[in-house]
């Protein structure tokens, strides 16, 4: 039977983590794992359906939970979020409300620290030079912001995670954590955490753990629950001493004190927030995709003329 696009594109993931980890246990990145890229492999995000495109946010998390914590960010990831980026942002996508304003700039500031410094791959010394003069020219404060704009995007996705978590579960929980339906929540020792609008139980939610089990076990339908589950088992690999969400709320609080990778953090957990914000527009994605896509090739057009780029614009990544 022929490999269809959404076959090949864990393939690729899983090959590439498969060449990556060397038989000492190591981690060793080369010709052997690079011919693997999904971008290599004339993946175009843009193209992808609803179900392509959620093996590619489930396969370049894969890609990111290495052992050891060592996270490798490849042009496949920031392209990747350029498109999501600019999908989310869009109007024609209509999945931040006019109310959800905050929530949006805080999407896209959590995408904008993905891409801080992205730069097109350099064909020749003249480009090499080029890209080495701008980063000189770059404002120091400016420029050391760029170098950290990991730990930047690590702290920032946990409030978004919160947020698009509770945009989901909107029928049990509003923004503020106010309890609006009662629900159920098992705790780490295994008993029973009540959340209720009266009576007896929490009234208001703020655990990230239990907004987690919340979305998972009461809101998600079935496909979404498939793909988290995917994640989850991709993150337990990295660490099976816990459940997958209370690693994450543990993350949550380490990440505080330095003890964890920024790069692995940020990029799981944006990963994680595009696959549940995903499922709200699946409906709607060809749709949404085309229009998008259209209004991109006009700016592209329109930047052939005016050399100026619109500042909601996402993708592609760099322009020239």
């Amino acid at each position: 039977m022929e490999e269809n696009k959404k076959q090949l594109i864990k393939r690729l993931c899983e090959s590439w983590i498969n060449s990556a980890y060397q038989t000492d246990g190591s981690i060793g990145i080369g010709v052997n794992t690079e011919k693997f890229r999904l971008l290599t492999n004339n993946i175009v995000f843009h193209e992808l359906t609803y179900e392509e495109t959620q093996a590619a946010c489930v396969g370049l998390t894969h890609v990111l939970l290495l052992k050891g914590m060592n996270t490798i960010i490849d042009r496949d990831h920031l392209v990747f979020w350029s498109w999501m980026g600019e999908l989310f942002s869009s109007r024609e996508t209509g999945y931040f409300g006019t109310e959800e304003f905050q929530i949006q700039k805080l999407f896209e500031v959590v995408i904008r620290a993905s891409l801080a410094g992205i730069q097109p791959p350099v064909r020749n010394q003249e480009e090499w030079e080029v890209q080495n003069q701008i980063r000189e020219l770059t404002e120091f404060n400016t420029l050391q912001l760029v170098t950290n704009s990991s730990l930047v995007q690590a702290y920032l996705v946990f409030p978004l995670l919160e947020a698009v978590i509770k945009k989901a579960c909107r029928e049990y929980i509003d923004y503020s954590g106010k309890v609006i339906t009662d629900f159920t929540v098992s705790k780490k020792d295994g008993t029973i955490q009540n959340y209720g609008c009266s009576g007896q139980g929490k009234r208001f939610c703020s655990s990230l753990r239990d907004l987690l089990f919340l979305l998972y076990y009461n809101v998600a339908d079935v496909d979404l629950k498939e793909q988290i589950t995917l994640v989850r088992q991709h993150i337990f690999e990295l660490d099976n001493q816990e459940d997958p969400f209370d690693l994450i709320y543990r993350w949550r609080n380490s990440s505080l004190h330095g003890e964890t990778s920024y790069p692995t953090i940020g990029g799981t957990l944006l990963n994680l927030v595009i696959l549940i914000a995903l499922a709200e527009i699946k409906q709607n994605y060809e749709l949404i995709k085309s229009k998008t896509w259209s209004r991109v090739q006009w700016e592209l057009q329109s930047f052939n003329y005016t050399k100026h780029r619109s500042p909601w614009s996402f993708y592609p990544p760099f322009w020239s």
